[in-house]
């Protein structure tokens, strides 16, 4: 089964119907398995669309990769598993956003969901961070970033991640608001030392 449309068009949304679909009419005595397993596969999708969707102009929800998911059947065409793989990230997305667009999900996550944001070395407002700063779209109405948050610390649990990996990937992602913040911050530091020296 192919999903094919333009953004906004409900792709993600479908194959998320689609996966309901097959954990309800399944084998009636093996449901609780076949709810889990297709539990971990819609969360999964919940983690995916953290780090690779993004508000667009176009749709506030907006996969920003493909991906291709094939789900495995017993002979009773039961599911019993799955894989998932993505391709084509818009990496770009990570340094420049259109004016209206926003950086991935799991930045604006971290920033407004984390109570504890100390522990990641993170004290300036969600505008202050230049990766995430550039459409003027940090907070989005229709977006609740926070409760999002949570649903994604969730969604890591449930597929099965420790929470030392779970804190590293947002380690990672506040390195990453960090890093050009502190890169711009020295070259003009480093400029102005240059031009007084020079």
């Amino acid at each position: 089964m192919y999903f094919l449309g333009e953004s906004g068009s409900g792709k993600t949304e479908a194959s998320k119907i689609i996966l309901r679909y097959i954990a309800e009419v399944t084998n009636v005595s093996n449901q609780a398995e076949i709810k889990r397993i297709s539990n971990i596969l819609i969360q999964t999708n919940v983690i995916l669309e953290t780090f690779g969707n993004s508000r667009t102009n176009r749709n506030d929800n907006s996969s920003r990769f493909g991906k291709y998911m094939d789900l495995h059947f017993d002979y009773k065409f039961d599911p019993i598993g799955g894989k998932i793989q993505h391709y084509l990230l818009e990496k770009s997305r990570v340094i420049k956003q259109q004016i209206g667009e926003r950086n991935f999900h799991s930045f604006y996550q971290l920033i407004y969901g984390e109570n504890n944001l100390q522990e990641y070395g993170l004290n300036l407002k969600a505008e202050d961070y230049y990766y995430i700063n550039q459409g003027n779209c940090c907070k989005v109405l229709k977006i609740d970033d926070k409760h999002d948050y949570q649903q994604v610390k969730q969604a890591f649990k449930i597929v099965g991640f420790t929470q030392d990996e779970i804190s590293i990937i947002w380690k990672i992602i506040a390195a990453i608001l960090h890093l050009v913040n502190f890169c711009l911050f020295d070259f003009l530091n480093i400029s102005f030392f240059l031009f007084i020296q020079g």
